[in-house]
């Protein structure tokens, strides 16, 4: 069965069968995949844990259009952007950033910036699409997805840190990145001073309204590796300290209220909980509606 959200990438697709995912890889990306495998790149990457693992397998007939078709390390559980709490976004996007510096020591340069690349594995993030990876030319490093990136990984968690933290959400209606033009509507007046929201959100936004009709006859924009490099570590520095305000919530203390007024039920519940986890041994729990996450940690 092919996965149905992976049919617009002309490099491969991604299909199941007996309960194992694989990747196609086609011929149009045939440079791109055998400088990634052949530089030391994907090695890089699956030692850091920074990329999901594959295999080659000849178990599926190749057709003419086909390069390779890869068994992929499947992840347990599927989660979504708008489904994330801010945390979890937050390290999907230092987790690409990372990958970029990664990158561009093996000669190679993600060609896509979104959140639906990554998934969470052993409660940390992966990347998981093998197909993002370019090699590139010419030695211009300019990120062709930077404004993606700033419409799905920076815009929504600036919004997330300085509105609100749900508005992650808004990539459930915005699935291809929510526009520059409403991040800097619904972003509070006084975060705009802060360099970084300016020169990524602010600035960018302003030059992309204002080019949109001298986009004719505009030369091609050329950038260094070392700038490339400084924008980059720019970034992450940038995120690592976005911090999410504190904010009431009914459910905030709920644990250690109950501790404090009903020990005994805290007590025999951990007691349940653990009666469950020595008789069985399971591959994945789901603590739904998990408060502050005290029964989760166990």
């Amino acid at each position: 069965m092919i996965d149905p959200g992976s049919f617009r990438d002309p490099s491969g697709h991604i299909f199941y069968k007996k309960n194992k995912v694989y990747r196609v890889v086609n011929n149009s990306y045939k440079k791109h995949y055998d400088h990634l495998m052949n530089s030391g790149l994907y090695d890089a990457l699956i030692e850091e844990n920074l990329l999901v693992s594959h295999i080659d397998t000849f178990d599926n007939k190749l057709d003419n259009n086909q390069y390779k078709i890869l068994e992929l390390d499947k992840i347990p559980f599927i989660s979504y952007p708008y489904e994330w709490s801010f945390n979890q976004f937050k390290d999907s996007v230092l987790l690409t950033l990372k990958m970029q510096l990664v990158c561009i020591k093996f000669g190679m340069t993600l060609k896509d910036a979104t959140p639906f690349n990554v998934q969470f594995k052993n409660n940390k993030p992966i990347f998981i699409d093998t197909l993002s990876f370019e090699h590139i030319d010419e030695e211009n490093y300019v990120w062709k997805p930077y404004k993606q990136f700033c419409e799905m990984f920076l815009g929504p968690l600036c919004l997330m840190s300085y509105r609100d933290p749900t508005l992650n959400k808004l990539l459930i209606n915005y699935i291809n990145g929510v526009p520059l033009k409403l991040i800097n509507e619904l972003l509070p007046f006084k975060s705009k001073f802060n360099l970084s929201i300016f020169s990524h959100l602010v600035l960018h936004n302003l030059i992309k309204e204002g080019g949109a009709k001298k986009i004719k006859n505009k030369k091609p924009l050329i950038i260094s590796k070392s700038k490339h490099l400084n924008i980059i570590n720019q970034l992450i520095s940038f995120v690592e300290n976005i911090k999410l305000p504190g904010f009431g919530s009914e459910w905030g203390e709920y644990n250690e209220e109950t501790v404090i007024e009903k020990k005994g039920y805290v007590v025999n519940k951990k007691n349940t909980i653990n009666s469950f986890l020595n008789s069985k041994k399971y591959d994945l729990i789901w603590d739904v509606g998990s408060n502050d996450g005290l029964f989760s940690r166990i």
